[in-house]
């Protein structure tokens, strides 16, 4: 006997994408599905579109009306499902033909409240019409069952997408959960459904393919951005209202920094009308100081980066936009005037030596720049200003620290890497130690994503390298500072 499965698609005028969406729906291996489409006062020609396909499979049940956005729509689905779980899938997004079937087998076999699984970023390429896709990888990957008791790190991740996941029907229902009338509904919602989980599983496999960038998709408008806020206000005052701020607090403040600075780095890119910049991000540095305290770092002193975008991902998990004043590509072989002018203002100057490449002949650029930057430091004197990061090439990858292999080409890759060994070394000389600090990440578990290794770029380090990397970096400042 089969388990039925809700399958919950709010529709809202996408018409151009809404028949792969539930072609992708409609033929999956798993027939012991309930559909269940919400038209939310669509003004385009997915009603007609809704209406057809119901017409076409019994299985499904359409419900119409104004529109309300994206959460409400969600809750009307919950409330009218039947099926021991929900799974959701936006209207814009399409399913592999086996994703539910592979969800619940786990779910089966596990008997779990949640599964989660990983899924595409998935793009049109304008120049050839093709989908450009990249998977995603679930940062907290494990084998079997846990609970958040057992993994509290699963609470708050980069993703808290509400799609990436199937969830057993009574959560929501059991415990009165449901999502917000507001854009981003999906963050203040899925950490109180992963409280009242006793059984949580993963499938590592990519299911679901994200249509990430479209036009009129309400993520990418940053009119929104003030529910980020709101959303953050609700996730306190629930957990203060269940009872698990105590417990889970400190996880609560780390997720809040991290979404926080993000949106206040991407308001700062968007906007070089500072004024508006500042309009939008005041509430934001509110909820810093209010819910973050102690997390903000240098916050208003200003930084110059020299070297990779390896280096650059790291120092941006801790520094904000506005304070990066300056950056060279090691590919761009002059350093202009107007960067001296911001090195000279700077009060740290990150560097690191990683190229864009790995290969042997890249070296020449290195020595140019390293002796560009050793005469700049020395003609204006600011080696005290400088923290060198010691990166070097990654030798392994995989989908996580436990699943690696080497790369083919480890020869040349550790060729490479005791040749930045040797620059390092020249570059600690010629500042006759005066550098403020040197930073080795030799302890910290390095490898590229799998779906990277033909290329070995250091800017593919995974997510948890960079993390704890500027955690390092992190700690060593506040010392400084102190």
């Amino acid at each position: 006997m089969y388990e039925t499965v809700s399958v919950i698609v709010p529709v809202y005028n996408v018409e151009d994408y809404l028949e792969r969406c539930l072609r992708s729906v409609t033929s999956q291996t798993y027939k012991e599905l309930e559909i269940i489409i919400v038209n939310d006062g669509s003004t385009d020609g997915s009603r007609e579109i809704c209406r057809h396909w119901a017409a076409l499979d019994e299985r499904i049940t359409l419900v119409e009306q104004e529109n309300k956005g994206l959460g409400p729509a969600r809750n009307i689905g919950i409330k009218k499902a039947s099926g021991e779980y929900i799974a959701f899938i936006d209207s814009d997004d399409w399913w592999e033909v086996n994703a539910v079937e592979e969800l619940m087998k786990a779910a089966i076999e596990n008997e779990a409240d949640i599964v989660y699984m990983n899924f595409y970023y998935s793009e049109l390429d304008d120049a050839s019409g093709k989908i450009i896709e990249r998977e995603f990888v679930q940062y907290c990957l494990f084998d079997g069952v846990r609970s958040i008791e057992e993994m509290p790190e699963l609470l708050f991740q980069s993703d808290m997408r509400m799609w990436s996941r199937l969830l057993r029907r009574k959560l929501f229902t059991d415990n009165n959960i449901y999502m917000p009338p507001h854009p981003y509904e999906d963050f203040p919602t899925l950490p109180l459904l992963l409280l009242k989980a006793n059984r949580i599983c993963q499938v590592h496999k990519p299911l679901y393919h994200y249509f990430y960038k479209r036009e009129g998709n309400l993520t990418g408008n940053i009119q929104n951005y003030k529910y980020i806020a709101l959303g953050i206000q609700e996730l306190f005052q629930n957990f203060q209202k269940l009872g698990y701020l105590e417990q889970y607090g400190d996880r609560l403040s780390e997720y809040t920094y991290e979404l926080v600075k993000g949106t206040i780095d991407d308001i700062f890119v968007k906007f070089s009308d500072k004024k508006k910049y500042h309009f939008f991000a005041i509430p934001f540095w509110e909820i810093l100081e209010k819910s973050c305290p102690g997390k903000i770092v240098l916050k208003k002193e200003k930084s110059f980066l020299f070297g990779s975008r390896s280096g650059e991902s790291i120092c941006k998990r801790f520094l904000f936009e506005e304070q990066i004043i300056g950056r060279h590509n090691l590919y761009v072989e002059k350093i202009q005037n107007d960067e001296i002018n911001k090195i000279c203002e700077a009060k740290y100057i990150f560097v690191d030596f990683l190229g864009q490449g790995f290969h042997v002949s890249d070296v020449r650029y290195i020595e140019k720049q390293l002796r560009q930057i050793i005469d700049i430091l020395e003609q204006y004197k600011m080696a005290d200003k400088v923290i060198l990061l010691k990166l070097y090439y990654t030798e392994e990858y995989g989908i996580h620290r436990n699943i690696c292999r080497k790369h083919e080409n480890i020869d040349k890759i550790r060729s490479v890497n005791r040749i930045l060994e040797k620059y390092y070394e020249r570059f600690e000389a010629a500042m006759n130690g005066k550098i403020k600090a040197i930073i080795k990440f030799s302890e910290i578990f390095n490898y590229t994503y799998e779906h990277t290794k033909e290329g070995c770029f250091p800017w593919y380090y995974n997510g948890e390298f960079h993390k704890k990397a500027a955690k390092k970096i992190k700690d060593m400042l506040e010392k400084i500072e102190e």
